[in-house]
């Protein structure tokens, strides 16, 4: 498993989670199993995506996290992943929406089906959602919703997840996983002052 600590581009298309997995509990394992079990079936690149610091942090919000960034990485390092991201996040901030889905995931990690939380938000001033980023990638990437920890009341059972990954679609507005799992949210081990995360393929 590679670490990079900027955007570079693959080599191939990838699956691709973005997300916080702060604390790693058991609704993160499953995303992370499922991402894998899907990546080998699909011929992808299984990735991850996160940021640091905390988007609420960088935004001046109260978040009390579990892990520092350093536990963040080694847990997630030890993931079945090819490839883990973790990436400045105000050297993106203020990237539009629409930039971030064409030029980040579709064209420099090459996504071909994504995992996020069903309250994902990103773009500058936070202008993208669920709703338009499915827009956004029809047709060239599949995007499945993971349940957030506010939504996992109400969740489907394990067994209705099989079908929403291969599809790449789920009904369900808080996801179908039974259990809380990656949020918008995301933070990681920092990289040596001054790198960005702009694309250099």
């Amino acid at each position: 498993m590679r670490r990079h600590f900027r955007l570079q581009g693959l080599p191939g298309p990838s699956a691709l989670a973005i997300g916080n997995f702060d604390g790693f509990h058991a609704g993160h394992r499953r995303v992370l199993r499922l991402l894998a079990a899907q990546a080998r079936r699909r011929g992808l690149q299984a990735a991850v995506l996160t940021f640091h610091p905390h988007p609420r942090v960088f935004l001046g919000q109260d978040v009390r996290l579990i892990q520092t960034d350093a536990q963040r990485l080694e847990t997630l390092s030890r993931q079945e992943l090819d490839h883990l991201f973790c990436v400045d996040f105000a050297a993106g901030a203020g990237i539009p929406a629409a930039d971030f889905v064409s030029g980040v995931l579709l064209s420099t990690l090459r996504a071909r089906l994504l995992v996020v939380g069903s309250d994902f938000r990103f773009g500058r001033g936070r202008e993208g959602d669920l709703a338009f980023l499915r827009r956004a990638v029809a047709g060239r990437c599949a995007v499945v919703a993971a349940p957030t920890p506010q939504s996992t009341a109400g969740a489907w059972p394990a067994r209705s997840s099989a079908a929403c990954w291969s599809s790449g679609r789920c009904a369900r507005p808080g996801g179908c996983w039974g259990g809380p799992t990656a949020s918008t949210a995301s933070s990681c081990a920092a990289p040596a002052a001054g790198r960005s995360w702009a694309s250099r393929p």
